[in-house]
């Protein structure tokens, strides 16, 4: 898990399941089972197949003896076919996997067209679509209901564009935008035009509607002194907030503004408008350079005066009802089975790799362990005062994952037996190391 906010919700999802079909199931951060502690062969399930991680890979596969699986969190997002698949996944990476799961057909379309992938490539849908469904909006609640008696009503503008540490030691000015590089084709230029772009049209609905509240969230890898200083900009009727799982915020909120983020997705499966600001730049005159079809399962918008036009006009509900062709694109890039859940399709496919048992004794999380950890944080941050972590920083890797409580996953357990209707304390949870769980089914 990389992303908690993100993530969480949907791998304890997949690891109830899991937990029913009998595996025992390990929760934790990127590379969690190369640490101190001995874990069993298995399967490592992993966020994505990218290039850079090719060696952690091979040393998962060849030198722990697990098989390989994952499920691409940004396979919904890629606005250029050849860089995702020169970025996001490889040949070699394939022949090291057992299983590769998408989020629908157009990315598998486009990594069978490209690679020899032996049938590995299997369109399941996602976990988190899961749970973006309306039949799980049990989970968001309370948390929306607070959320609604704190800001009252309010429109969502989300970040898919801030200003994050790689543009800041590139010493790129967040404030400004840049001209196309044209030698480099699948550059990321075009951000700091959109993200200026935004913060206009955040600053022009302020005071369009300022009766309205506006709550903007940023995204997790976006830098909080930025935003920080952002905020004190905007109009009293602006609040930028980055609280939890950004689910409950979208069951709250009356619509959703956002460009080329899962969030228009998630709003899309739950019922919720949603419009995508897309305007137009000099030098990006082709959309597919920086829009996103995903976009389109929204009211695509590309000047700030259609945006204040579509709000203005919402009230009859009609303008947010235009169709588009939005289930054109819905088809092509979410897999929504009606009778069966992704978790559920993805358990049943682990399960034809025939894992062999294991007994395996639960370490105990004791001070011996704790000791550890606290020297390994200690060197960690000697490295980053020596400026030798690059842009994973103990305070960047924390801010994207602030860790696991055991609370949050029995919580979370209980009410998927409940929804469920499965035996209560189906599920044992013991903490093995720092942010890292054991949950398992007690025989």
């Amino acid at each position: 898990m990389e992303v908690k906010s993100r993530e969480f919700s949907a791998r304890v999802l997949t690891a109830f399941f899991a937990v029913k079909k009998g595996f025992g199931v390990f929760i934790g951060r990127n590379g969690m089972n190369i640490s101190r502690t001995k874990f069993p062969q298995g399967i490592y399930f992993d966020k994505c197949l990218s290039v850079h991680k090719t060696r952690f890979h091979h040393h998962q596969v060849h030198g722990l003896g697990n098989h390989l699986v994952s499920l691409d969190e940004e396979g919904l997002l890629f606005d250029n076919e050849e860089a995702y698949l020169q970025n996001r996944i490889s040949q070699e990476s394939i022949d090291l996997s057992s299983r590769i799961f998408c989020r629908g057909n157009a990315q598998a379309k486009i990594i069978r067209d490209r690679y020899s992938t032996d049938h590995k490539v299997l369109c399941t849908g996602s976990p988190r679509l899961d749970l973006w469904r309306p039949d799980f909006s049990f989970l968001h609640d309370k948390s929306s209901a607070n959320i609604q008696e704190t800001y009252g009503r309010f429109l969502l503008i989300v970040s898919n564009w801030g200003f994050h540490a790689n543009e800041k030691r590139a010493g790129i000015n967040p404030d400004a935008p840049r001209d196309r590089d044209l030698s480099r084709p699948f550059s990321i230029d075009f951000r700091p035009s959109i993200r200026v772009a935004f913060i206009n049209l955040i600053k022009r609905l302020a005071s369009e509607f300022p009766r309205e509240t506006f709550i903007v969230r940023p995204h997790p890898v976006d830098l909080p002194d930025y935003w920080s200083r952002k905020e004190s900009e905007f109009p009293a009727n602006v609040k930028v907030v980055l609280k939890g799982s950004i689910s409950p915020w979208i069951k709250a909120a009356t619509a959703i503004v956002h460009n080329n983020c899962t969030t228009g997705v998630e709003a899309f499966v739950g019922g919720k408008p949603t419009i995508a600001f897309a305007p137009r730049f000099p030098g990006f005159e082709k959309d597919n350079l920086y829009t996103m079809p995903i976009n389109e399962l929204g009211r695509v918008c590309r000047t700030e005066e259609e945006v204040v036009h579509v709000l203005d006009s919402a009230e009859d509900g009609e303008i947010f009802n235009h169709q588009q062709n939005r289930s054109h694109v819905a088809e092509q890039y979410l897999e929504l089975d009606e009778d069966q859940l992704a978790s559920e399709r993805i358990l049943n496919e682990l399960q034809t790799l025939n894992i062999s048992p294991q007994r395996f004794k639960i370490p105990q999380y004791g001070i011996m362990n704790r000791s550890l950890e606290c020297v390994a944080s200690l060197r960690w941050k000697i490295r980053d005062k020596l400026n030798l972590s690059g842009m994973f920083t103990q305070a960047y890797t924390r801010h994207k994952n602030p860790g696991l409580v055991h609370e949050e996953i029995a919580a979370l357990m209980a009410a998927f037996e409940d929804r469920f209707e499965a035996a209560s304390n189906l599920c044992q949870i013991h903490n093995v190391e720092r942010d890292t769980f054991c949950v398992f089914r007690d025989e």
